[in-house]
C-alpha cells in the first residue's frame, strides 16, 4: 500500500512538472527555474575560467623586470656608441693653438720673414731684418752687444715717431715687445731678408705703418729662432 501510494505521488509530481513546462514553453518562458539556471551558470565559470599559473611572488618579478631592464638599457647604450661618429683629437703644435684663438705676429729669424696671422689665416708676410750678430737668447737672458730674443712675446706699447738715442736713428712706427727690442721701419731697405739689425725687427717703411695700423696692445708676438 505504501508504495502504491509513492508511485502515485511521482507521478503526480511529473505530470504536474510536464504541465508546468508545456505553459511556460507556450508563453515563451524559460523553462529553467532560477534555481536550476544559477546552479548551471556557476559550472559553466568554473569550467570555462582557466586554472590561473603559478604567481611569482613581488620579489621575483621585481628581479625578472630589473633584469630585463638592465638588457634593454645596455642594449641601447651600445647603439647609441654604435651611431655616434669617433672623434679623434689630432694631435697640433703649439703654435697652431695659439693662431685659432689670437692675433699673432710671428717673426722667422731662419726665414727673414715676418708672419701676420688672424686665427688660422695668414694675413700678411714681410721681408725684415733681425740682429746681425745671429746670437739668440731666451727672454729671461741678456748680454751686452748685437743680440736677438727668442720665444713668446706680446706688445707692451706703440710709438709712432719712436727714437733710438743709443743708435741716434729714427725708428718709425715702432712696436715695442721686449726690454729695449721694438719691430720698427728703417731705410735700409737693401738688407731687409738678411740679418742687419742692432737686435730690432726691421721692415720697409709701408709694411710698418700697415701693421702699426693692424696692431694693438697685447697682440702675441713670437720670435722663432
Amino acid at each position: 500500500m505504501a508504495r502504491l501510494v509513492v508511485v502515485f505521488a511521482l507521478g503526480f509530481s511529473m505530470l504536474f512538472l510536464g504541465s508546468q513546462a508545456s505553459k511556460a514553453y507556450l508563453n515563451g518562458k524559460p523553462i529553467i527555474t532560477p534555481k536550476v539556471s544559477h546552479s548551471l551558470l556557476l559550472a559553466s565559470a568554473i569550467k570555462t575560467t582557466p586554472v590561473p599559473k603559478k604567481i611569482l611572488s613581488d620579489k621575483s618579478v621585481r628581479q625578472a623586470q630589473s633584469q630585463n631592464l638592465k638588457q634593454v638599457v645596455t642594449i641601447t647604450q651600445h647603439n647609441i656608441l654604435a651611431e655616434q661618429p669617433s672623434v679623434r683629437l689630432q694631435p697640433r703644435s703649439r703654435m697652431s693653438k695659439i693662431c685659432e684663438q689670437a692675433r699673432l705676429i710671428v717673426v722667422s729669424i731662419p726665414e727673414q720673414r715676418l708672419y701676420v696671422h688672424e686665427g688660422e689665416q695668414i694675413r700678411w708676410v714681410m721681408l725684415c731684418s733681425t740682429a746681425s750678430s745671429g746670437i739668440n737668447l731666451p727672454p729671461d737672458e741678456n748680454m751686452d752687444g748685437i743680440h736677438n730674443h727668442f720665444g713668446m712675446f706680446s706688445i707692451l706699447d706703440k710709438q709712432k715717431n719712436k727714437f733710438s738715442i743709443i743708435y741716434r736713428v729714427a725708428m718709425p712706427y715702432a712696436l715695442h715687445y721686449h726690454g729695449g727690442h721694438y719691430i720698427h721701419a728703417t731705410q735700409l731697405t737693401e738688407f731687409l731678408g738678411t740679418p742687419a739689425s742692432h737686435g730690432c725687427v726691421r721692415l720697409k717703411l709701408s709694411d710698418a705703418k700697415k701693421l702699426y695700423d693692424w696692431a694693438e696692445v697685447g697682440d702675441l708676438v713670437n720670435i722663432e729662432p
